[in-house]
């Protein structure tokens, strides 16, 4: 389940693409209700370092994603699937932080009720 449902995004041991906050480890920093709590309402708690970004360049062209680096004169945006993006900051017009997580909301409603408690066991898991 953690392969097909969460894997394009978040990395646990030497599984899934480097977009979202590793999971690794994350049976130690959350309890099982933190977890079905993240699942359920991802905006909720949007880690440091993970915020989604807008930007909007002077070509009206729009790129959305989280920052992996910024310079004075480059912005990498990484993507869900491991993808990155360079964009010249003097080419940005716009940029905005996002409210919301770029992690989606209702990602249960994708899976039964076992596989949510399958992810849920092997996220506690991870130590």
């Amino acid at each position: 389940v953690f392969a097909v449902k969460c894997g394009l995004c978040h990395v646990a041991g030497n599984e899934g693409k480097d977009f979202g906050p590793a999971l690794t480890q994350i049976g130690d920093k959350l309890p099982r209700e933190q977890l079905y709590e993240s699942i359920l309402n991802p905006s909720k708690g949007i880690s440091f370092g993970f915020e989604g970004y807008s930007f909007t360049t002077k070509d009206g062209t729009n790129y959305t994603g989280i920052v992996a680096s910024k310079s004075e004169s480059d912005i990498i945006l990484k993507y869900p699937g491991g993808s990155r993006q360079t964009i010249k900051v003097a080419d940005v017009k716009k940029s905005e932080q996002l409210k919301t997580s770029m992690m989606p909301a209702g990602l249960q409603q994708t899976m039964s009720a076992q596989e949510l408690s399958d992810l849920l066991g092997y996220m506690e898991g991870l130590k």
